[in-house]
């Protein structure tokens, strides 16, 4: 029985091969059958990238769902999904009247948001679907506020307490 050393010459195919890839990798070359199978992977990377990107904009366009923390921040009214999340998390937000304590809760057109907003409360019925986080005008389009302006309040009555108003 012979007994093989780190210099023996004898070799396998596979091992001879290996120890080419290693040589060629740590002199900075790299074999043209692994750079063709990494372009590969990387072009169906890209490829399914892309088609899931699509299909996004897709089901965003044809009225589908959103989650709930991306469409209050694709509508601008927070500046961070983050941000929404939290509020979400902490019950804040209600769709339909029902507590929602998930940011992953799923909204479509026609559900009622009930949010607070600054120090106001903002009641909105979700239109349609946001498939980026545009500008203003863009966002607006998101939803109908279904509170009445300011303007278009009554004046505030005389009061015990707030005798000032007239």
């Amino acid at each position: 029985m012979t007994q093989r050393t780190a210099a023996s010459p004898i070799r396998s195919t596979a091992t001879r091969s290996t120890a080419m890839a290693n040589a060629m990798t740590t002199t900075g070359q790299q074999s043209p059958a692994r750079t063709a199978k990494d372009a590969g992977a990387d072009a169906t990377a890209l490829f399914m990238e892309g088609a899931a990107a699509a299909s996004r904009d897709a089901a965003a366009e044809a009225g589908g769902r959103q989650r709930l923390d991306k469409w209050l921040w694709c509508a601008r009214f927070y500046k961070s999904r983050t941000q929404a999340a939290k509020l979400c998390a902490d019950g804040l937000i209600r769709i339909n009247r029902m507590p929602v304590t998930k940011a992953a809760q799923v909204v479509k057109p026609g559900d009622v948001l009930t949010f607070p907003w600054g120090n106001k409360i903002k009641v909105v019925q979700v239109s349609r679907i946001g498939a980026r986080r545009g500008p203003g005008d863009e966002a607006r389009g998101l939803y109908l506020d279904l509170r009445p302006a300011d303007a278009d309040l009554p004046p505030p009555r005389a009061t015990a307490c707030n005798p000032a108003v007239i």
